[in-house]
């Protein structure tokens, strides 16, 4: 997709994504029919329409701002959707390689058709409808087990908007963007929502799905629509105040988003390139950040561009290789010293723990696992291996390690031959979190020190990942470390420029300046195999000196998704569900914008 073919997609994405002064209208300056109708939402189920354009889940003019507040808790019912395409049966044939070690299999009945039940709580701030809890909400374990909870999905919801449209007899609308996901997986299937609200009523739900990450778990890609029941409990928030002053203050934090085709007119003729290569109907957005500005392009769907750029979630696979399990360990370097890359591995499990059968693991290393060259794996990969599958279905960390540690060991020892490996980079999430309980005390997570330490103080409020379940079922565990990462453009951009300013924050060290020097090689100096901290590294030469060279740290991830820290300190941003070319016309782009010679 090159930058021509953009450019008509943003003129209607700007409208969307700026909207209007009051309630973030939508459309030209005429007024326009609304697409789905207060009567519509008030049938009671009755609904059996088709998906309409993304445009019609905004304001449509003339609208204004509701003079009632929205503060309340709200159940929608399970509903079957309707897809573009016939699911498969219930679950792909993945689920037989891990019925045969992961026992019960709680997610073999789980049904992908039906949208999940859920209890949302909301309040409104300044025309913003606003969730209660922006973190992966799913069932307890207990409910998957014994039928309660049928549907395979989880979910995730984030911000939308509440106003007023006069046709629709006194009625308040209200949108907002979520996503389904599961709590063993990866991928995000990213969708819309809208219902109508007034005087302690709601109408139903009206929802439709849109577009999605490259999936594995459940293999279809679909859209899908459906509206599902809704009851409303109005009542008080806890801290209702606090949870609004934070999200003006999330508000004041986020990087401003502007068009792409803006910096490209700006810089005419450097940019043009930057789209190259990429499949249109793979697109699902990217951008070039620039001086804390990011510059998008949208992600595109069947019905139009998607309206909540600034809040929409990518599932990014094994990009949280990088910015999950590496900034965790840069973090433990600044804590305690560098001298944790070098921690024995088995030194925080117990001999029980270890059932691998051989000595491969006894020189293993922090710094092997981050790398990726333990010595432990297949040489064929390790998705070839027969318990890879129970490994990663496995609910719990108990019942993960007891498949981690069956892996072989292979002729190479630690440190000598790097081999992608996921369970390599979560054996070690596993580790970091219990070399930082021994020193911190029981009550210390990984998790709880990426989101506090590290994203908080950057201006990330919402650190969002998958995680296992824990003995209760009930409260989250560990990250999955090697996917599972839910970012926005926003929070990567943020990320990716604590790590262009070495890790220092406001005059704070949050991350171990020395590490990150190695991860950011100079000049052509090459990591072991390639490879660092999680991610790759993409070649690059001048074109005006082919003696100059760079190796560009480029974390990747499944389906296409690019992450590239330019030596020039810009960040490109690309997501995509069906592959992606390399990233150097993007590479290319930023040189052209800002020489890379120019920078140290």
């Amino acid at each position: 997709m090159n930058l021509r073919t953009a450019v008509f997609a943003m003129m209607v994405a700007v409208e969307v994504l700026s909207g209007s002064a009051t309630a973030g209208e939508s459309g030209g300056n005429a007024p326009r029919a609304r697409g789905i109708s207060a009567a519509e939402l008030l049938r009671n189920r009755t609904w059996d329409g088709k998906p309409v354009d993304n445009s019609q889940f905004m304001p449509i003019r003339p609208s204004k701002l509701p003079a009632d507040e929205f503060v309340g808790t709200l159940r929608v019912g399970q509903v079957e959707m309707t897809t573009d395409v016939p699911l498969s049966n219930r679950y792909p044939f993945r689920v037989e390689l891990a019925r045969q070690s992961v026992e019960p299999f709680f997610f073999e009945g789980a049904d992908a058709k039906l949208f999940p039940p859920v209890r949302l709580e909301f309040f409104t701030s300044e025309g913003a409808l606003v969730p209660v809890i922006r973190q992966v909400i799913r069932p307890p374990l207990a409910d998957r087990a014994k039928g309660r909870y049928e549907s395979f999905w989880d979910i995730v919801v984030d911000p939308g908007k509440v106003w007023k449209e006069d046709r629709d007899g006194g009625w308040n609308r209200a949108s907002f963007p979520f996503a389904l996901v599961s709590s063993l997986d990866g991928d995000t299937r990213n969708g819309l929502a809208t219902f109508l609200y007034r005087e302690g009523k709601v109408s139903d739900l009206r929802f439709q799905i849109v577009q999605q990450t490259q999936p594995y778990m459940q293999l279809d890609k679909f859209t899908a629509w459906g509206q599902a029941p809704l009851t409303f409990g109005a009542g008080s928030v806890s801290g209702l105040e606090g949870l609004r002053a934070q999200y003006r203050a999330e508000l004041e934090a986020r990087y401003p988003m502007r068009p792409f085709p803006e910096l490209a007119a700006k810089y005419k003729g450097k940019l043009d390139g930057f789209g190259d290569g990429i499949k249109a109907n793979s697109h699902l957005g990217s951008a070039l950040v620039v001086d804390r500005v990011i510059y998008y392009l949208p992600m595109e769907t069947p019905y139009g561009v998607y309206p909540y750029m600034e809040n929409l979630r990518y599932g990014i696979w094994s990009v949280s290789k990088t910015f999950v399990a590496g900034v965790a360990m840069l973090r433990l370097a600044e804590k305690f010293g560098p001298g944790v890359y070098n921690e024995r591995l088995l030194d925080y499990f117990t001999p029980a723990e270890n059932n691998s059968g051989h000595q491969g693991w006894e020189k293993v290393r922090f710094t092997h696992c981050i790398d990726m060259n333990t010595g432990m794996g297949s040489p064929q990969g390790y998705w070839t291996r027969k318990d890879v599958n129970s490994w990663y279905y496995a609910y719990t960390v108990k019942d993960k390690l007891k498949h981690l540690f069956t892996e072989p060991d292979l002729p190479q020892g630690p440190g000598e031959k790097f081999v992608y490996n996921d369970e390599d980079i979560w054996i070690l999430g596993v580790t970091m979190d219990r070399y930082l309980k021994k020193r911190e005390g029981p009550e210390a997570s990984v998790l709880r020190m990426l989101a506090k330490e590290v994203y908080g103080n950057i201006g990330v409020f919402h650190f969002v990942t998958t995680t296992t379940y824990t003995d209760d079922g009930t409260t989250p565990g560990l990250p999955h470390f090697s996917w599972g990462f839910l970012p926005t453009m926003d929070d990567l951009a943020k990320i990716c420029d604590l790590m262009h300013r070495r890790g220092l924050e406001h005059g704070v060290q949050l991350l171990h300046q020395g590490k990150m020097r190695d991860y950011f090689v100079e000049g052509a100096k090459k990591p072991i195999e390639g490879f660092m901290m999680g991610s790759g590294y993409q070649d690059y030469r001048d074109p005006a000196d082919a003696n100059r060279q760079w190796i560009i740290p480029a974390p990747g991830g499944m389906g296409g998704h690019q992450v590239v820290l330019m030596p020039n300190k810009t960040t490109a941003l690309r997501f995509a569900k069906d592959g992606s070319p390399s990233p150097e016309a993007m590479i290319s782009a930023s040189n052209n914008l800002r020489p890379f010679k120019d920078f140290k």
